[in-house]
């Protein structure tokens, strides 16, 4: 719901580094939230037919909140880690 509290998608109790994408498939924007440490994040705005990539240490949380007339928002995230093997 677009004009809401961030709503968390992710986390971790094992945080790796990786890439996170976002895309906004509607008219609302979007911001992304990536909590790398406790209390530092990374953010970006996602604005309607936009994809955002961040390559991030290791992410702890990430969070989406839309903001606009939409009412609903909608789009997609991919989360690539990379983890020592």
């Amino acid at each position: 719901m677009s004009n809401s509290a961030p709503h968390v998608y992710y986390l971790s109790s094992a945080p790796a580094s990786g890439i996170v994408r976002v895309t906004n498939e509607t008219k609302c924007t979007m911001r992304a939230i990536i909590e790398v440490t406790e209390g530092e994040a990374v953010e970006g705005v996602i604005e309607q037919g936009q994809q955002v990539s961040f390559d991030v240490p290791p992410i702890r949380r990430l969070s989406i909140v839309g903001s606009g007339e939409g009412g609903i928002c909608k789009g997609r995230f991919v989360i690539r880690l990379r983890r020592a093997t």
